[in-house]
């Protein structure tokens, strides 16, 4: 039997839910990231995350709880825009579904997105209740909170989810959508992983659950305060080598075009020390963190 995204316990239990609205309707819930939602989540609510507004996130950590409505972050939008792909899955499901503006909020920021977010993308569904481009989140998603309510799907996991793109004497190159997934084979201290999500702070936090060598994301078109990138910081504070791609370089939501078609945009101190540098693609950075035995890393493993 497959694991559903859903299903897959989170480093440290349930995550902070925040109810920025609430009245008759129901609730507005507003968190850092999609995956924080859990069996917490109502029929009635309208989630607003700090997650990309991709399909893989909205399907699998967002419409499997049966929202009204959901709002998340267009990523730079990016390429094939995949960034904001979310909102034609949910159009053709009849879910309400908007992204904000890049730059408007902090991505992995769930109170940012709602609190100074600016609606950038919307789908019909979410037209129909009158949520236009330039709305303040928080306008909008009380708009969504007039939606029928919502009715929970499933959605499972395959196994092109968790590809090995590369294996050398060294280690493995892992290409999976979401960190989580590789939980159960922690440590990866060996190993570098290529990530569908941006590289903001939770994805920090799912990779160092996950202890690997090293980490390439999304950058997310780097959003508000360069948030989108925040966890390449928080990734070296761990001895991990991490590093993004460019947003227009890589879809966001596909870990294999992460690793065959991204180009590097940004990287943290011990990447560099492996050699990663801006405008290398990623398959090269991957491979020199790798062969790399940065002092940090060592210094992790003992």
């Amino acid at each position: 039997m497959m694991t559903r995204a859903k299903d897959i316990p989170r480093p440290g239990g349930p995550k902070p839910l925040d109810i920025g609205y609430e009245d008759s309707r129901g609730r507005i819930l507003v968190a850092d990231s999609m995956s924080y939602f859990d069996d917490r989540v109502e029929s009635t609510d309208v989630l607003v995350c700090g997650s990309f507004a991709g399909s893989k996130i909205a399907d699998q950590l967002g419409l499997c709880w049966g929202p009204r409505a959901m709002i998340a972050h267009a990523c730079g939008v990016g390429k094939d825009d995949a960034g904001i792909s979310g909102l034609a899955l949910c159009e053709e499901l009849g879910v309400p579904m908007a992204a904000v503006d890049t730059m408007s909020a902090g991505i992995s920021r769930g109170r940012s997105v709602y609190e100074e977010g600016r609606i950038s993308h919307v789908n019909k569904p979410a037209e129909v209740l009158g949520v236009v481009a330039g709305q303040l989140t928080s306008e909008a998603a009380q708009l969504m909170l007039d939606a029928i309510p919502g009715t929970p799907l499933k959605s499972d996991i395959t196994p092109s989810d968790v590809d090995i793109v590369y294996r050398g004497e060294e280690g493995a190159v892992y290409a999976v959508w979401n960190v989580l997934l590789l939980l159960e084979q922690a440590p990866l201290s060996n190993d570098v992983v290529c990530i569908a999500m941006h590289s903001g702070k939770v994805m920090a936090e799912w990779s160092a659950a996950a202890a690997p060598k090293g980490v390439i994301g999304n950058d997310g078109g780097f959003g508000k305060d360069d948030t989108g990138i925040a966890g390449l910081a928080m990734l070296e504070r761990q001895g991990i080598a991490a590093a993004s791609v460019a947003a227009m370089s890589a879809r966001i939501g596909d870990a294999r075009s992460t690793y065959y078609d991204g180009e590097i945009s940004a990287m943290n101190a011990i990447a560099q020390e492996c050699g990663v540098r801006v405008g290398m693609i990623a398959k090269e950075a991957a491979r020199l963190m790798i062969e790399s035995n940065h002092a940090v890393h060592a210094r992790r493993k003992r």
